[in-house]
């Protein structure tokens, strides 16, 4: 079994989606929580200065899939808000050295819009820190 401290020594990007995004932002030092309002569906986010490495090539506004109750409320040290919602102020996040995001909704479900880019960028971010 893998450890918290391992995972968050590895030099390999890594992508938190929805309670992973959650974790990250708590072992990282941010504040994650109850929501206030959940969401479950489809509901559409905004992204914050382009969206950082994760969003590249997708639209400044897009629907997402959510289903949670819990969110992030406060972003670590070092990490910037990439995406939000009406609801949600912290729909992704992104540490300043590139290898860190969050995710609060589910890209892997085929509601949301850039699900494919996302992962598409990840792996990007993936071959990029090898070299």
């Amino acid at each position: 079994m893998v450890n918290c401290a391992e995972v968050s020594a590895l030099a390999s990007p890594i992508l938190g989606i929805c309670a992973g995004h959650q974790f990250m932002a708590r072992h990282y030092g941010g504040d994650a929580r109850e929501s206030p309002i959940p969401e479950f569906g489809a509901m559409e986010i905004q992204l914050h200065d382009g969206g950082g490495t994760i969003f590249a090539g997708t639209n400044a506004t897009q629907t997402v899939w959510e289903s949670h109750n819990d969110e992030v409320h406060e972003v670590p040290e070092g990490f910037f808000i990439t995406a939000s919602s009406p609801s949600c102020a912290v729909q992704g996040m992104e540490n300043e050295q590139g290898d860190r995001f969050g995710l609060q909704f589910h890209p892997e479900v085929n509601d949301s819009e850039f699900g494919k880019e996302m992962f598409e960028n990840f792996v990007n971010a993936c071959k990029n820190a090898r070299q």
